[in-house]
């Protein structure tokens, strides 16, 4: 029997190792978008007869709205919401709740996505959704989506793909302006409001001009 004892410590290992990670894939599971996903498919009020699962591909390349023109199906539309996950909520509250306590200056931003894609992803409503929710938070937030061109030069050829990863030179500038950005809010607290745009409706048409 003992000449077995390592093989059986490392298979004991092995599985204990598996059911680790399985362990850990199902509870990180339960959080963050696929959760969120899960909610809105079992919602009791959803009334649509098919379903397409998939994260960045399945979003770049299938749009439900023209599946439903072709074949006759009810599309639901993620992007008509107006709310945020209550999971993702909770988890804001928590890192808000752990800087009052260290008085920690929390601000947060949303980096600048493809001016091009504003319109397809109903960006005027997400602006709409994410001011309110900061400012219900009371906490410090910056869209950046309405910086002007001329404080930040971007086109849908500065990114790598539409949903905003930006490609290494705007990246570089924008790392910059930011840097500059939060060392005038730590310092000063008085940000220059006319690098912003009014809103996201003058920031996508100027924006666009250059494609």
């Amino acid at each position: 029997m003992k000449k077995y004892g390592k093989y059986i410590r490392a298979l004991a290992f092995i599985l204990g190792l598996i059911l680790i990670i399985k362990s850990m894939d199902f509870a990180f599971g339960q959080v963050g978008e696929i959760r969120w996903k899960f909610l809105n498919v079992n919602k009791k009020d959803s009334n649509y007869d098919t379903v397409i699962l998939g994260d960045s591909h399945t979003r770049c390349s299938i749009d439900p709205n023209i599946i439903d023109e072709e074949a006759g199906l009810c599309a639901y539309d993620f992007l008509s919401t107006t709310t945020i996950a209550d999971c993702r909520i909770n988890y804001f509250e928590k890192i808000k709740e752990y800087c009052d306590e260290n008085e920690i200056n929390l601000i947060c931003i949303t980096s600048p996505i493809t001016p091009t894609s504003y319109e397809c992803l109903c960006y005027e409503q997400v602006n709409e959704t994410m001011e309110n929710f900061f400012e219900n938070e009371n906490v410090t937030y910056y869209d950046f989506n309405l910086l002007k061109e001329d404080v930040l030069d971007r086109t849908k050829d500065d990114y790598v793909d539409n949903e905003g990863h930006m490609g290494i030179t705007l990246s570089k500038k924008y790392s910059t302006f930011l840097g500059e950005f939060l060392d005038t809010v730590i310092s000063r607290d008085d940000v220059d409001t006319s690098i912003f745009y009014e809103n996201i409706d003058e920031a996508s048409k100027d924006l666009n001009n250059g494609e």
